[in-house]
């Protein structure tokens, strides 16, 4: 699942599963999410420079914080 800014249409926060290790089955009991803040205009392109992961439960959304990302000197080539 996919959720973006309507006014923006920036992605706002992703869903996903790992399945590494795993079935399909297993993963979806356990779903993530990621959430995209920061925007930055890279060469006329808005990239999310902070991440955060969470565990994300469906009916409640984001739950607990499980990690951060930073995204710096971003370069297209």
């Amino acid at each position: 699942m996919v959720y973006a800014d309507k006014a923006t249409n920036l992605i706002e926060k992703a869903a996903y599963i790992v399945t590494a290790n795993g079935t399909k089955e297993e993963a979806e009991k356990s779903p993530h999410a990621i959430q995209y803040l920061e925007y930055k205009d890279i060469d006329g392109i808005p990239i999310a420079t902070k991440w955060i992961y969470w565990e994300w439960k469906e009916g409640q959304g984001l739950t607990n914080n499980i990690g951060n990302a930073r995204l710096s000197n971003i370069k297209f080539v």
